[in-house]
């Protein structure tokens, strides 16, 4: 009975063996396109969210400084930088230093973050209207507003705003402990 079997069996023909191969090939193929791009929208959200944190910790950490100093702590403003005294005593400005693969963002000596690519201050009085003559209104600033843009280029820019009002801009040392 075993040699019957054997003897009836038969095996693959050439044609079978290959569309089998060519289907386990294309089936491959497309698992493999699949995942790749699964890759890349990984890295693109990974590289975001990474953005992100940067850009609200250096945002964050501006605001913080900036609700410190008082109308007579500026030293010089423009459109894009801020040179002051700080609450140590020190003068400190922020700037943008560029280095090989982009620019970085310090308040002082204080890294805040890296690939930062543009970065704009809009000054403010008490009524909320923007100062034109920013150098010869210093002492008429009351909101500073704050925005920066950052990523590693392309689709991945993202650019954060804020306003800042310094406590001591308005009158609030009455209220403060």
């Amino acid at each position: 009975m075993i040699k019957r079997f054997l003897k009836n069996s038969r095996g693959f023909t050439l044609v079978e063996l290959l569309l089998s191969v060519t289907i386990a090939g294309l089936i491959l193929g497309v698992a493999s396109e699949t995942m790749m791009r699964q890759a890349e929208t990984y890295d693109f959200i990974a590289s975001r969210k990474n953005t992100v944190a940067d850009l609200r910790f250096a945002m964050n950490r501006l605001s913080d400084e900036l609700l410190l100093i008082e109308t007579s702590d500026l030293q010089s403003i423009s459109g894009s930088s801020i040179s002051c005294t700080d609450q140590n005593g020190s003068q400190v400005s922020v700037s943008l230093v560029a280095d090989g693969d982009g620019s970085d963002l310090y308040w002082g000596n204080d890294l805040l973050a890296e690939d930062v690519t543009s970065l704009s201050f809009e000054y403010q009085n008490g009524a909320g209207t923007t100062l034109e003559a920013i150098e010869d209104s210093i002492e008429d600033v009351r909101r500073i507003k704050v925005t920066m843009t950052g990523g590693k280029g392309g689709s991945k820019d993202i650019t954060m705003s804020t306003t800042v009002v310094p406590r001591s801009f308005i009158g609030y040392s009455n209220y403060q402990n």
